[in-house]
C-alpha cells in the first residue's frame, strides 16, 4: 500500500473514497467496499482520502481523534487498498475553495470514478457537498456514487458514538460498530519498573496529546510484536497503588521476557475486565493480578 501526498503529482488510474475515516468504523467499511467494487469495474487502482492529522486540531480541540494517521493505514492495508493519498489540515487548507481542493485531485492523479458518503462536505467553511461533487464529476464524465449512511435501530452509526463507548470503556460496542478490535499503537517506553520486581514484566507505551484516551480499566488484551501475537492484561490509565496517576498504557504479555524497549507494538483490546483498583499491599496487588491472567485461559489468538 502507497502512502501518496495529494499535492504531488502521481500518474494513476485511481477510483477514489472521499472522507477523513476516523474510526473506519463498519460504515466506513461499507463505502470502502463500494469504492473497492466500482474500482474493479473501471479497470483502477483502489484509493482512499485522509488527513495526516486531526482535522479537529483547527476545528474542535476538545476533540480527539479515535485512530491515528499510522493506526488508520493498519486498517486501510487490511481491506487491501491500494493508496492512501494524504493531506494536513491547515489553515491553509481549511481556506481553500471546494473548487481547489478537487482540481488539485484530478490535476494530481487520473481519477476515473469517487464514492463518499451522502453527509460529505469540503471546502472552505464545507460550502462543498453531493450535490456540487455530482455537478462536478457530471462535467468530466467521472462516475460518482453516494453511498447512504449505516443505521443500526434507526441510528447513525457514527464516530460520535464510538467516542462515547472509549470514554466508557465498553470494548464490545467499540469493536461492533468498528468491525475490527480497537486498538491502540506505540513506541515501548521505560518506566519504573515495578511490574518486573512483582513478577509481571510489563510493555509500556504512551497515546499522543491529539488521541482520545481509553477510560481508565484493565482489560484483556492481545499484543502484536515483531508480527508475533500474545495473550496480554492491559491496565490503561493511573496506578494508584503506587500513587501514580500518569496515563500509560501497561501490557503483561503471556509468556513473554524480551527487551522490546523502542519497538513499536500493538495492543488489540479484546475485552473490559475490571476498574482501576487500589490495592494497600503488593501481596494484594499481585493476587488479583494472578486472578487476571488466568482471564487468559478463555482467550484464543
Amino acid at each position: 500500500m502507497k502512502k501518496l501526498d495529494y499535492k504531488k503529482q502521481h500518474n494513476i488510474n485511481i477510483t477514489l473514497a472521499l472522507g477523513f475515516f476516523d474510526s473506519v468504523h463498519i460504515g466506513h467499511k461499507k463505502l470502502i467496499g463500494k469504492m473497492l467494487k466500482l474500482s474493479e469495474e473501471l479497470g483502477t487502482e483502489s484509493a482512499i482520502f485522509t488527513f495526516i492529522n486531526s482535522p479537529f486540531e483547527l476545528l474542535r480541540k476538545d476533540v480527539k481523534e479515535i485512530l491515528t494517521f499510522d493506526e488508520r493505514c493498519v486498517l486501510f492495508e487490511k481491506l487491501q487498498i491500494d493508496n492512501v493519498i494524504y493531506a494536513k489540515m491547515d489553515e491553509t487548507f481549511m481556506s481553500q475553495d471546494k473548487d481547489v481542493f478537487l482540481h488539485t485531485l484530478i490535476e494530481n492523479y487520473n481519477v476515473k470514478g469517487i464514492v463518499c458518503g451522502e453527509d460529505y462536505t469540503y471546502g472552505k467553511k464545507a460550502v462543498g457537498n453531493v450535490e456540487t461533487l455530482r455537478e462536478f464529476c457530471n462535467q468530466r464524465g467521472m462516475k460518482l456514487i453516494v453511498d447512504d449512511l449505516l443505521k443500526i435501530e434507526g441510528e447513525k452509526v457514527s464516530s460520535t458514538s464510538i467516542r462515547e463507548y472509549i470514554s466508557a470503556g465498553d470494548v464490545d460496542k467499540i469493536n461492533f460498530l468498528m468491525g475490527d478490535r480497537y486498538f491502540i499503537e506505540g513506541e515501548v517506553i521505560h518506566c519504573a519498573g515495578r511490574g518486573r520486581h512483582l513478577g509481571f514484566p510489563t510493555a509500556n507505551i504512551v497515546i499522543s496529546d491529539n488521541k482520545m484516551a481509553l477510560k481508565s480499566a484493565v482489560y484483556q488484551t492481545i499484543v502484536t510484536v515483531s508480527g508475533n501475537r500474545y495473550k496480554a492484561i492491559t491496565n490503561v490509565g493511573e496506578r494508584p497503588t503506587f500513587n501514580e496517576n500518569a496515563y500509560i498504557i501497561e501490557s503483561y504479555l503471556e509468556d513473554f521476557d524480551k527487551d522490546i524497549y523502542g519497538e513499536k507494538i500493538r495492543v488489540e483490546f479484546v475485552k473490559k475486565l475490571r476498574e482501576i483498583e487500589f490495592f494497600d499491599s503488593k501481596d494484594k496487588l499481585i493476587e488479583r493480578l494472578e486472578k487476571d491472567k488466568l482471564t487468559l485461559k478463555e482467550l484464543t489468538l
